[in-house]
Parts: structure tokens; sequence; C-alpha cells
């Protein structure tokens, strides 16, 4: 007992020693946020996850100060985790390499080396060529870096698995398009009756320069708060009217992952971010199909589906881009690494195949279930026609593009080889998405 509590006591003087003792509750909560991560492993990456506070000890700055141990005894203890000890491992590789090849340096300086050295008198500099090895540690320094610096910015929301509290914490939906947002609107909206914060315009049209937050009622029954989450200066406005404090809106629904965690800066409130997942390869061609219906470009009106998925028009990977904060660039496997450790870490995860079962999900998560009865849910499910749209698998709203059938881009065809090619980051997402519906039914 004795040793329990002086083992304690300097863990908690570690922990705190910068904070101690006047954000106690943010640092307490800050280190179960930063714990071993709670996700599917992937096969695809070691990397894909760890732990926010792991990865600073394991820093370039602070290489070598603390070994895997820890982390491998996070994965024996919680039955969820499959990738701390493999991140972990792989950072310990890292500080070793680190570690060897700053002391090599240390040593040739110290014994003279001339040869990269410029004359006292002299304002030239002699540059040498970095080593393959170096340019290797240098880019996986600044990957590394880049990955704390993400971790950092979505700090305020908090692990899945930390339970629910509803005077801590504030549900975001993350809405990914074409996945069934539409639907989920409507099962919280009209069977739920839940105020949501959301992203279409539409619902507050004439409310947009509002000075205070309000409800707005549909003529269905639908509540939405007045605030734009679908864009950057409505998602602005509202940090302005403190959405996120305000306690008026049950749930915030968005696309934008890392604009959204702004929200709680500065606050004592923090995002529990759920979501539901759907097969990119569906998601791309229901998303043409918006295309079509919606544009007035003669240009798309004749297209079909194969020469959109060759063309440049075609989105790729949008998953991985969001969550790996990388919307414009190439897309490499540390960003789909970075994706899957958002995701294993801080979403509570639905998939659109699993709709019902993934709703109820949500709903005993964040303590909803006593808004409805089961009865009354079945009911207005049913009106819905929720079971039709899962069956058929098509969440848009769109009135053309239905000549388009499952068995032109099923698998094995090569429509369906181009649409993968467009998105083989999202389609391994998705694959680890999966896993992790089933692994966090334990906890669910």
């Amino acid at each position: 007992m004795l040793c329990a509590c002086v083992l304690l006591g300097c863990l908690c003087m570690v922990l705190f020693k910068d904070r101690w003792p006047d954000d106690m509750r943010n640092a307490i909560i800050k280190f179960l946020d930063n714990g071993d991560e709670n996700g599917y492993r992937s096969s695809s990456s070691v990397n894909s996850a760890g732990t926010g506070e792991f990865l600073k000890q394991h820093s370039s700055k602070n290489k070598g100060k603390k070994h895997s141990t820890e982390m491998q005894q996070y994965s024996r203890d919680d039955p969820a985790s499959g990738t701390s000890t493999a991140m972990s491992e792989y950072l310990e590789l890292q500080g070793q390499k680190s570690a060897s090849h700053s002391s090599g340096t240390s040593t040739a300086s110290n014994n003279g080396n001339k040869s990269a050295r410029a004359p006292a008198d002299s304002s030239s500099k002699i540059i040498t060529d970095l080593t393959d090895e170096e340019k290797n540690a240098n880019k996986e320094a600044a990957l590394m870096e880049e990955l704390e610096q993400h971790l950092e910015n979505l700090s305020k929301y908090l692990k899945w698995n930390l339970p629910y509290k509803s005077d801590r914490d504030v549900p975001f939906y993350w809405a990914i398009p074409m996945s069934g947002s539409l639907l989920v609107d409507q099962v919280l909206g009209k069977c739920y009756g839940l105020v949501q914060a959301a992203d279409q315009i539409s619902h507050i049209k004439g409310h947009e320069e509002d000075k205070i937050l309000n409800v707005l009622i549909e003529d269905g029954g639908k509540k939405y708060v007045n605030v734009d989450m679908g864009s950057m200066g409505g998602i602005m406005r509202a940090k302005e009217l403190h959405l996120a404090t305000s306690k008026v809106a049950n749930l915030i629904r968005s696309p934008h992952v890392y604009e959204i965690a702004m929200l709680f800066s500065g606050t004592a409130k923090y995002g529990k971010c759920f979501t539901m997942v759907r097969n990119p390869i569906d998601r791309a061609v229901d998303v043409f199909r918006n295309v079509k219906s919606v544009t007035t470009n003669d240009v798309f009106k004749e297209m079909n589906l194969e020469e959109y998925a060759k063309s440049s028009f075609m989105e790729d990977n949008w998953m991985v881009r969001v969550l790996a904060n990388e919307m414009d660039g190439k897309i490499e496997q540390h960003h789909l690494d970075l994706a899957q450790h958002v995701l294993g870490r801080k979403c509570l995860i639905g998939l659109t195949e699993k709709f019902e079962e993934s709703i109820l999900r949500f709903a005993h998560y964040f303590d909803w279930t006593g808004k409805v009865s089961a009865d009354e849910l079945e009911t207005c499910e049913a009106a819905l026609e929720i079971a039709k749209h899962v069956k058929n698998q098509h969440f848009s709203n769109a009135d053309t593009g239905n000549e388009i059938k499952k068995e032109d881009y099923k698998e094995g065809t090569e429509l369906y080889k181009i649409l993968e090619e467009k998105n083989v980051f999202d389609m391994e997402l998705f694959r680890y998405a999966q896993g992790l519906f089933h692994r966090q039914a334990l906890y669910s």
C-alpha cells in the first residue's frame, strides 16, 4: 500500500508539475484523454495509434526518456486496444536511431572533424550533403511534429471511451456527405426531438445575423439553433455567441472536425465525436448522383459515372483528408495513419449498413433513450422509411442518376477498380472503421 501511494504521488508530481494546483480539473481530463488508444489495429501501419502524452514524451526533444513498457501494459489491460504497443515500439526504435545518429555526430565533432568546418577567418560555409538516413530521420521528425500538432488541435475532443457527462461534454456529429446524415437528422430531430446546431443554412434562413441564440422550429417539428455549422463564418459566429457553453443545442452537426474544435477552446466544455461511416465507393456514386441533380453545367449533365470517376472533378479520399486536415495536397500513408489515429481515439462509430443499431448505440451512449419509447421509435422510423433507405444504401435526395445500378460498379468490375483507386486510403479507413464499430460494442 505504501509503495502504491509513493508511486501515485510521483506520477502526480510528473504529470502536474507545471499546473498544480490551479488547473487541476483540466489537467486530469487532459491526462485521461491522452491515455492509451482504444481502437482497432490497422493491418497497414504501425503508426495508426498512440497517445498525445506518449508522443510528446517521445518527440525529438525528449526521445529516450520513456520506454514502451507502460504502453504494453495499457494494451494488455484494455481489450479494445490494438495499436498502443506497436506505436510505442515504433517510437522507441526511432528514438534509438535518433540517439545513435546524435551520438555519432557528436563524436565526429569532438574528434576534430575539420572537413565540415569553415576557416575561422572565412565568411564562407561548407555545407555537406545529408545522407539518406539523415533525410529519413528528418522526415520522420517532421511527421511526428505534424502529428503532435494535430493532436493538440483536437485536444478538446475527449476520447470516446471516457464516459459521457452532460455537464461537461457536447455531442458532435461528424457529418460525412452522402453517408446517412440526412437520415440521422430526421431520426434525431423527429423521433428523439433533439435540438441541433446543424450545417444546413436553409434551416435558419432569415436568422443568419441574429445577435442571440434561439431555437427555430420547422413545420415538421424539428428544432434547430440559429447558427450555420457548415461554413467557417457560421462557426466563428457560433463561437462569438458562446454556443458550446449555452446548453441551447443537444448536439452540433458539421463536416468540419478541426474547425468545430475551436468552439470549445477557452471553455470547460469538451466535444464528444460520433459519426456514421459508409463504403466510400457507394458514397462516391451518390455524390455523383447529387452533382447531376443540382448542376446547371451541361458537362455534368451529359457525363456518365465512368467519365466522372476518371475526371478531376471526382473527390478523392475525403474522410482521410478531413481527419488529417489536408484538403489540397497529395495524400500519403502518414495521412491515413493520422486519420486512423484520430478516428480510433476520438469518435464513436456508426455504420450505414447497420443504421438502426448505430442509432440505438448513439442514443444509449448520450443518454437519449429516455426521450422516446421503443414503440414510438419504431413507429417514427417506419414513417421515415429507414429500413428501405438502409436496404438500398441510397442516401442521396437526388432525382437523377437513378439509372446507375449497383451491378454496374460491383466489386471486380473495371468501374469499381477506377473508383477504388481514387479512394484507396478512404477504403482502408472504412475497413478500419468497421473493426472499430465491432470493438466499440464492448463499451457501448
